[in-house]
């Protein structure tokens, strides 16, 4: 059985600026993957899940990894940090409360979300938002710009950025998985 698949990812170092960082990494490849359509749910969520991702990190020279991944008509909207330990909790905010809204609105607009620990160490929090439509080929022969991360956004090379790199293939192979024998 063949299963379509377009996956990116990017690791990035977990500061606020991962936000902003990851919502134009959505941004660029759903551009590329002429999945538009979907932007403005994918950013939503991607940058709800990067907020809680760098939160947990709680170290501005940490690392959080990024993850883009169409399989079949689904699109998984994937965020690696390396504290398993926390897990992230939908809260009921007081009406007046300033945060703790972000899992309650990807809850809003995904079919599903979860949070797998990784053997690599950390945890992946996933998101699974439907295209309405099987995945299409892009034109193949098409050429388009790499996206410029802005400086000092992206990680450094190093045991947490090799880790992220890992759990989020792993987190690929899973989803695969899930397709072929669902």
């Amino acid at each position: 059985m063949t299963v379509p698949l377009l996956v990116t990812s990017a690791r990035l170092v977990a500061a606020p600026l991962a936000v902003s960082v990851s919502r134009l990494v959505v941004r660029h490849t759903l551009k590329v993957w002429d999945l538009d359509d979907h932007t403005d749910t994918a950013g939503l969520v991607m940058s709800e899940l990067v907020t809680n991702a760098v939160k947990a990190t709680n170290d501005p020279h940490g690392v959080i990894g990024v993850q883009l991944c169409v399989v079949a008509s689904n699109l998984y909207v994937e965020v690696w940090d390396a504290r398993a330990d926390i897990l992230p909790v939908r809260k009921r905010p007081e009406s007046d409360a300033e945060g703790g809204r972000g899992l309650l609105l990807v809850d809003a607009v995904v079919e599903t979300w979860g949070v797998d620990p990784s053997r690599a160490g950390g945890k992946v929090v996933w998101a699974d938002l439907s295209l309405g439509r099987p995945l299409t080929a892009p034109a193949s022969g098409a050429l388009h710009p790499p996206l410029q991360l802005p400086p000092g956004s992206r990680a450094l090379w190093g045991r947490a950025e090799e880790q992220a790199k890992r759990a989020l293939y792993e987190r690929v192979l899973t989803t695969v998985g899930n397709a072929v024998s669902s």
